[in-house]
Order: C-alpha cells, then sequence, then structure tokens
C-alpha cells in the first residue's frame, strides 16, 4: 500500500504517513510473522478487592465506574511473546515500526504528539500523520535486533511497565536468536533508564541508541506485543523481581529504608495542597514523607521492598509498588477527577493489597474546576480513616 504524498527515488521512500496497521495479536493469529517464539500463555487474572474504597462519581471521574464494575474484576493476559519482521523499519526515538506499507498498530502505543521530538503529528483511527517527512528504508542494520520501547519511554512508569519487562525478554530471546542485539532510544543524562539494564544484566554494548531523527532497517526485527497497563502480563512482576533482588544485592551501601511511608509529589500536577495539615497525622502514625524524584532508582527499590505500608499520591512514582512484598498495602490518593485503575491492576498483580482515597477539588484563579491534572485536598480525618483501614488485618 502506498502512503499518502508518498515519493520514490534512488530506492528512498519518503513518506509522510503511513495507514495504522494490524496489531501483533492479529498478525500471529494469521502467521503474517517469518517466526514466533512464544514464552507464556493467555492467562486469567484477578483484580483483588479493595481494603478501603470511598465513593467515586463517575460523572466526574472519567474511569470511576471500573472500580465497582463486577466484569472489570477479571482480565485474560495476553501471551508473552516476539515475532520476526524482516526488513522492517524502525522511526527514531518515537519507535514506530513501518512493515510492508503500514505501522505496527502496537508501535502506536502510548505516543506523545505533543513532544516536540516525536515524529507523530496526529494518530487517527486509520491514518498516521508525521509532522516531517521520513525516508525509507533509512540505515540498514545486519543481522537480528529487538525493539522494546514505547512512544512514552521518557516517563518512569511507562518504562517500568512498558519497556523494562522486555529486557528480560530479550534476555531470554537471545537463548533462541544467539547474535540478537538491541534497539534502544537515546536516553540523554537520565540514569534510570540505563541504570535498569545494568541491573538486569543486559550489556549497553550489544544495543543501538536511536536519536528522534534516526530511521533504520534490520535485516530482522524482533518485535513483543503492547504491555497495556490495565491488563499486565506476569512478566511484569518477574522482571520486577529479578530487579529487585538485583538492587537489594548492593543495598549496603544505602541507608536503612523506612517500613511506612508516604510518597509526596514534586511534580506540580495531582498534588495534595493541604499536606501541612496531613503532616502531623502521618508523623502520629509513623510514616516518614519521601520523594521519588530525588531518589536514585536502587534507593526507590530498596525503599518500597522493605516498606509494609506506603501512602501516595497519584503519580509515576506510584509504579514502584512492583518492587514490595507480597502482603504490603498501598493507599492510593486522587484527586476528583483523577480516579484510574492502572496501580490496582499493578497491586494485584505483585500480591500488594490496594486501597484508595478521593480528594476534594482545590480551586485557584488557574483551575477553577477539577480535571485530571488538578490539585487536591485530603481532610486529617479522611486519611485516618485510610491508615486505621490499612492496620486492620
Amino acid at each position: 500500500m502506498k502512503a499518502y504524498g508518498s515519493t520514490t527515488t534512488a530506492g528512498l521512500t519518503s513518506i509522510d504517513g503511513l495507514p495504522r496497521g494490524l496489531s501483533l495479536q492479529q498478525l500471529e493469529a494469521a502467521d503474517r510473522p517469518a517466526r514466533t517464539c512464544v514464552f507464556s500463555e493467555h492467562e486469567q487474572l484477578k483484580r483483588e478487592a479493595f481494603f478501603h474504597a470511598e465513593q467515586l462519581d463517575p460523572a466526574v471521574a472519567r474511569f470511576g465506574g471500573l472500580f465497582t464494575d463486577s466484569d472489570f474484576k477479571t482480565y485474560t493476559a495476553p501471551r508473552t511473546t516476539a515475532s520476526a519482521f524482516p526488513q522492517a523499519s524502525v522511526l527514531g526515538s518515537s519507535g514506530l515500526v513501518a512493515w510492508q506499507g503500514e505501522f505496527l498498530a502496537d508501535s502506536l502505543q502510548s505516543i506523545e504528539p505533543w513532544r516536540a521530538s516525536t515524529i507523530v503529528a496526529e494518530a487517527e483511527a486509520g491514518w498516521v500523520r508525521l509532522k516531517r517527512p521520513v525516508r525509507l528504508p533509512g540505515r540498514r542494520l545486519a543481522g537480528n535486533w529487538f525493539h522494546v520501547f514505547t512512544g512514552a519511554w521518557r516517563n518512569y512508569a511507562h518504562w517500568m511497565t512498558e519497556c523494562m519487562p522486555k529486557l528480560l525478554l530479550f534476555r531470554w530471546l537471545r537463548e533462541h536468536v544467539p547474535e540478537l542485539r538491541l534497539l534502544l532510544p537515546e536516553f540523554g543524562s537520565s540514569s534510570f533508564h540505563r541504570r535498569t539494564l545494568e541491573l538486569l544484566g543486559v550489556d549497553d554494548a550489544v544495543s543501538l541508541h536511536l536519536g528522534e531523527d534516526d530511521v533504520v532497517t534490520p535485516d530482522v526485527l524482533w518485535y513483543a506485543p503492547i504491555i497495556a497497563i490495565w491488563r499486565l502480563q506476569p512478566i511484569c512482576q518477574v522482571a520486577a523481581q529479578h530487579l529487585a533482588a538485583a538492587a537489594v544485592g548492593r543495598r549496603s551501601e544505602l541507608t536503612l529504608p523506612q517500613k511506612r511511608i508516604y510518597i509526596r509529589r514534586l511534580t506540580p500536577l495531582r498534588r495534595v495542597a493541604n499536606f501541612d495539615a496531613l503532616e502531623p497525622v502521618l508523623a502520629a502514625c509513623g510514616f516518614a514523607v519521601i520523594s521519588t524524584e530525588t531518589m536514585t532508582l536502587d534507593e526507590q527499590i530498596c525503599t518500597m521492598r522493605s516498606a509494609s505500608l506506603v501512602i501516595g499520591e497519584h503519580g509515576a512514582g506510584l509504579v514502584n509498588l512492583m518492587f514490595c512484598q507480597p502482603g504490603s498495602r498501598l493507599l492510593e490518593l486522587f484527586n476528583p477527577c483523577g480516579a484510574q485503575p492502572a496501580f490496582w491492576v499493578l497491586a494485584s498483580l505483585c500480591k500488594v493489597d490496594y486501597g484508595f482515597l478521593v480528594g476534594s477539588h482545590w480551586a485557584t484563579p488557574q483551575s477553577l474546576e477539577p480535571d485530571g491534572n488538578t490539585d487536591y485536598t485530603v481532610s486529617p480525618r479522611q486519611l485516618l480513616r485510610g491508615i486505621q483501614a490499612m492496620l486492620i488485618r
């Protein structure tokens, strides 16, 4: 299928968009990849009951109805696979995969058109438009290469749930494809990305890091289906255990973490506006206040690994619950619009007990009406009720 506005010169095709193709699950069902390795089959999983829950208004909280929907309490986790696509092209640090005149649907996961460095301008129902023309096939790469990242790899939570488990899959796949190498984005000054590779024993020497304008076409591109944050697969828990074991093995260099922690957001979105009023309650109940934005990856892992009770404002830092011991408890704080089940799903997978509080909108001249990112208040009495529920076994 020809791309809209495409031109061909000396073997190169310049495109400014392509149709949205099929998902990997659909392609595998149609037996279209050259080869597929299966590492785990479908599995029926539960989203566990809450130890504490508050009333959600589905008219305000877009996804609030899911918390009480009986049909949402179970799901079928997709099987974990990796498939081979000859002569597929990867478009820079956005990670889009073009194959046979289409973009693989899975490579459009978590794309961020608002980001200047993202190649995607718009992703409609059946079409993906690019911000600037791209020439295919770009740079040729000999051999087999595995592509592990999504468009939101810069975000800590997306990296840990969508990308990090595929690094473990890469290690397993190399047992079947010994000369397999790795495609990654150019991390820049980021430390948690590189530290993840080190802890999982992935040698950066076997990797090629792509900048935003790089286009590469391996002889064979290996690609795994998306890991959907509301339908997480067991590989996410297994990868987190590998990461935690490596970090905890080096914990002698770190301060002994607290057993009860409160995760305070520094990013000026979705914060508890009256936090000063909550500090006496937290102190009286033995909670230490931390901010994951100021911590190294090892410190975050070891802190969560040792914590038994965690309270946190909804945000990327709560993905660290994947490092908690089974039987730990998480109390998540939401603003009125922001309730969504991502960390409930992750907690259930990792056998961490889950509960949540819903705060009240904190109106300011800049945000008179609530939305998913506005600040909110939680009353001391409301927080104390949540803590008391955490202590009941």
